[in-house]
């Protein structure tokens, strides 16, 4: 009879506590994981250097005159994977041609990079963080996360997550 009571009783508090939890921590929760594009003292977009998969050295400033999207991913994320097609998507269409899309792999090696791209038949330019230089430059906390810089190099839009071609586009 006493572990009935027990029992009933440990219910009892895990659903209040469910049920407290879905209606406090949930919805701030799950606004986190919506896109964010507020920006954080990164008016300017830092340059950097960082090689490309052939080994070619690519400098942000090269594209100055031009609009930007930098794209900061992993290959253990699956967002930034979903990321990734959705740009190589973007820079397959025409809508692209104005635009410049730099896909910056963060902290890993060229072999697992390299796999990623042959896997998913990606076309998109890819570039090799490695030590984690640019990342901390633009500050990243999370994966995948995406600028969009205009043609005067001035960073527009912050993307925390994974985001639709419309969110990044507009």
């Amino acid at each position: 009879m006493l572990k009935n009571i027990i029992i009933t009783l440990l219910t009892v508090i895990f659903l209040i506590g469910g049920i407290y939890f879905l209606q406090k921590s949930a919805p701030a929760y799950l606004q986190i994981l919506e896109p964010k594009t507020e920006l954080k003292n990164l008016p300017l977009a830092p340059d950097f250097e960082l090689m490309d998969l052939n080994g070619q050295k690519i400098k942000l400033s090269d594209f100055k005159g031009k609009k930007i999207i930098l794209n900061f991913w992993a290959s253990w994320d699956a967002a930034s994977i979903r990321q990734l097609k959705t740009l190589d998507n973007y820079f397959k269409s025409p809508a692209s041609q104005e635009t410049v899309i730099l896909a910056a792999n963060s902290l890993e090696n060229k072999t697992a990079v390299e796999k990623i791209k042959t896997n998913n038949g990606l076309e998109l330019e890819i570039l090799l963080d490695s030590e984690g230089k640019t990342g901390e430059l633009y500050e990243l906390g999370v994966l995948p996360l995406t600028f969009i810089i205009d043609k005067g190099g001035l960073i527009t839009k912050r993307i925390i997550g994974p985001a639709i071609i419309k969110t990044i586009t507009e």
